[in-house]
C-alpha cells in the first residue's frame, strides 16, 4: 500500500464487479478508504471484503442510484459508518444495444438515462455537502461513446454517455468555487461483464483490434492510474472539467 490517498474516503457507485471493484481495490492500495455501492448488495460485500484485504476501511451499500431519495439515505448512511466522502466515482451503468425503433430499445431508453446519466448527477447532488467540507474530488466514468458515435446500436448508452461528458463539464464550473474538483474517465472497450462477447466473438474481436493502435482491449486495473491522478490532490490539483480516454489509442486514430 502506498498512502497518496491515505485518510481519504472514496464512495464508489456500481463497485460490485467490473470496472468499479477494479477502481475500489486499486484506490486502496494506495491508501483510501472505500465505501462500495453497488444495486447487487451481495456483490457490494464482496467488493468491500477486497478493500479490506488490503487493510483498508469498508462499508458496502445496496444502491440503485436512479433513486434520488435512497441516494439521500445512502449518503446519511456513508458518513455515519465512515465519515464524509472525499471522492465520489460515479461508475454505476447500464448498457442495451438494438436497432432503435425495435421495441426492446423504446423500453430501455429511460431506464438508461435514469441510471448512467440521472444517476451520476443525483449521486454528485446528495455527496454534494460532503464534498464541500472535505473539497473533494468528483471522477465520472465515460465512454470513447461520450465523444463519438459507434455502430454499435446503443442510442440510448451513447446519449446517456455524452450527457455524462457535459455534466461533467458543468459541474467542473459549478463547484470549483467550493474547492471541488469535477473530472472523468472515459474507457475503451474492457474486459468486463458488460462486454461478455470478449473473447468469444473472434469476427468481432479481430474488427476491433484494428481499430486499437495498441492491438488489444483493456483491462479494468488499468483505469486505476487515471483514477488516482485525478482524484490526488497532489497530482491534479489544477486539474478540472477535463475527460481522459483510457482506450489504448482509439480516439487516435
Amino acid at each position: 500500500m502506498y498512502p497518496l490517498l491515505e485518510g481519504k474516503l472514496c464512495v464508489i457507485t456500481g463497485a460490485g464487479q467490473g470496472n468499479g471493484r477494479s477502481l475500489a481495490v486499486g484506490l486502496a492500495k494506495w491508501g483510501a478508504d472505500v465505501v462500495a455501492a453497488d444495486i447487487d448488495r451481495a456483490n457490494a460485500e464482496e467488493t468491500a471484503e477486497l478493500v479490506r484485504a488490503e487493510g483498508r476501511r469498508a462499508h458496502a451499500v445496496a444502491w440503485d442510484v436512479s433513486d434520488l431519495d435512497q441516494g439521500r439515505r445512502v449518503a446519511a448512511e456513508s458518513a455515519a459508518a465512515m465519515g464524509d466522502a472525499a471522492i465520489l466515482i460515479n461508475n454505476a451503468g447500464v448498457i442495451f444495444r438494438g436497432d432503435s425503433d425495435g421495441e426492446a430499445a423504446l423500453k430501455a431508453w429511460p431506464r438508461i438515462l435514469e441510471i448512467n446519466l440521472s444517476g451520476t448527477y443525483y449521486a454528485t447532488v446528495v455527496f454534494l455537502e460532503q464534498l464541500k467540507r472535505t473539497r473533494g474530488a468528483v471522477i465520472n466514468i465515460g465512454s470513447l461513446q461520450s465523444f463519438v458515435g459507434l455502430a454499435t446500436k446503443g442510442a440510448a448508452y451513447a446519449s446517456s454517455k455524452g450527457g455524462v461528458l457535459l455534466l461533467t463539464k458543468e459541474m467542473a464550473v459549478e463547484f470549483a468555487p467550493f474547492g471541488i474538483r469535477v473530472n472523468g474517465i472515459a474507457p475503451g472497450t474492457m474486459t468486463t461483464p458488460m462486454n461478455p462477447w470478449i473473447g468469444k466473438d473472434q469476427a468481432k474481436m479481430d474488427m476491433l483490434v484494428k481499430r486499437i493502435p495498441m492491438g488489444r482491449v483493456g483491462a479494468p486495473d488499468e483505469l486505476v492510474g487515471a483514477a488516482l491522478f485525478l482524484a490526488s490532490d497532489t497530482l491534479a490539483s489544477y486539474v478540472n472539467g477535463i475527460m481522459i480516454p483510457v482506450d489504448g489509442g482509439f480516439l487516435a486514430m
